[in-house]
């Protein structure tokens, strides 16, 4: 069958949520849905195996089941697969891609590789795709999901992975897939992506990366845009499309241009990484004899070497510090995170470090955010309400802390204090109503008269 060579199972630990287990849709919801996909419209569907899988799709105005389509097949952490298909609509409305946003694969699922693979059957027995042209995309836990998929099984020919690498590889991984790592300047996960792209170069893989300036999150549409143009040359230079003059010129004209303007700025290490990876993107189909000269020049100079040289410095001192965070959770005083955290948000005149510290303190606050969760679980609630403290001492803004007050409140069979943090949270902007309606920790608050009225 056509399917079967992309099957996968996958092992993932996520961190980050709760295990929950799918839920069937009502047979009114279901009926309120359209039977088959709107094309050049954004569309919910259910898959025809199982209807409590569903997943966003689009597809381009030019579809037809008389031609193969390429395809991004793309995996939201929390399972909203309107938001991918939304942000990478721009380039499929250019190129002619099929978008597909799962709605049921999400962190800490139990039934994951029912779920993936249920996906997958569905995509690739229902719709017209061109089974050499495959690829996934996810951010953070999601980019793991896509970069498994890719990995552990032939048939993928690309991957776009925001905010999170995957995990380390060997010489017995045998599938060789297009990568573009897209990760924020503030990500905690910064570090990681940048060192996978450093080490995949011995591999085997072609791959790009791509850096913005946010935090752990969706990158912009303009630089998922930059990563399927980069895919459209990969797919050129591996005879999976035909070589278009016009849109390598294009695409190099606009690489071009950023570099220039990097350069106008006196962004001469950003225009240096924007400039390299120009280089290896079009060599061996676009003429780059001129602009390898004016690379090698800049190569050369003293303050790209002194840049190169400080972002390992920055980077070991980094990962040293993640890991004496990691161990001071369990170990160190209110009082001393108290001036840890004073220390992180003091800003300095080397803006490398103060990008570190603002990592930093987003890896504090993932960490703050497991050990309460996780105290949450087992119950243990005076650990829990420490950890809780701490993640309000180090990301106040946070809708997560009020959301696991909420659930703090509800074990504690506290109903009306639960309601108050929830509202709290969805004031603060948390939205995960799939993990409301199903997390366990919430019960006692679903089974009060506060859960309608908090809604």
């Amino acid at each position: 069958m056509k399917y079967s060579h992309i099957y996968i199972f996958i092992s993932l630990l996520f961190l980050t949520f709760s295990c929950v287990n799918s839920e069937k849709n009502t047979e009114k919801e279901i009926e309120n849905k359209p039977k088959e996909a709107v094309v050049g419209e954004i569309t919910e569907m259910f898959t025809l195996a199982d209807s409590s899988q569903s997943y966003q799709i689009y597809l381009p105005e030019n579809y037809s089941n008389k031609y193969k389509f390429p395809i991004i097949i793309a995996f939201d952490p929390q399972g909203k697969g309107f938001i991918p298909v939304q942000l990478f609509k721009n380039s499929a409305q250019k190129y002619g891609y099929i978008l597909v946003g799962s709605n049921s694969v999400r962190n800490g699922l139990v039934t994951l590789n029912y779920s993936i693979n249920t996906l997958l059957k569905e995509i690739l027995d229902r719709y017209s795709v061109d089974n050499q042209r495959i690829y996934t995309a996810g951010f953070s836990g999601g980019a793991k999901v896509a970069s498994s998929i890719a990995l552990y099984k032939e048939g993928v020919a690309g991957v776009i992975a925001c905010g999170s690498g995957f995990d380390k590889i060997n010489q017995q991984i045998t599938s060789r897939f297009d990568l573009v790592s897209i990760v924020g300047i503030e990500d905690f996960n910064y570090q990681e992506v940048k060192k996978l792209h450093y080490s995949l170069s011995g591999f085997g893989f072609n791959q790009e990366i791509i850096v913005f300036d946010g935090k752990h999150t969706w990158p912009s549409t303009k630089k998922l845009d930059k990563a399927v143009d980069w895919l459209e040359i990969m797919a050129m230079k591996r005879k999976l499309k035909p070589i278009d003059d016009a849109l390598v010129r294009t695409i190099s004209e606009n690489w071009a241009g950023e570099v220039n303007q990097l350069m106008a700025t006196n962004e001469f290490y950003q225009a240096y990484r924007v400039y390299d990876a120009f280089l290896q993107t079009f060599s061996g189909i676009y003429s780059i004899n001129e602009y390898q000269a004016n690379f090698d020049q800049l190569a050369e100079s003293k303050e790209i070497k002194d840049a190169l040289l400080a972002e390992k410095e920055i980077a070991a001192k980094e990962i040293l510090t993640q890991q004496m965070y990691f161990n001071a959770f369990s170990k160190k005083t209110q009082d001393w995170w108290v001036n840890e955290i004073k220390s992180l948000h003091r800003s300095t005149a080397d803006r490398n470090v103060n990008q570190m510290n603002k990592r930093l303190l987003a890896f504090n606050s993932m960490m703050a955010y497991v050990y309460t969760n996780t105290y949450l679980d087992s119950r243990n609630m005076k650990a829990a309400e420490r950890f809780l403290k701490l993640y309000r001492m180090i990301d106040p803004k946070n809708s997560d802390i009020d959301y696991l007050q909420a659930c703090y409140f509800s074990i504690q069979n506290k109903p009306k204090e639960a309601a108050k943090a929830l509202s709290k949270a969805f004031q603060n902007g948390f939205d995960d109503y799939y993990l409301i309606e199903n997390d366990l920790k919430l019960k006692n608050w679903r089974a009060s008269e506060f859960f309608q009225i908090t809604f």
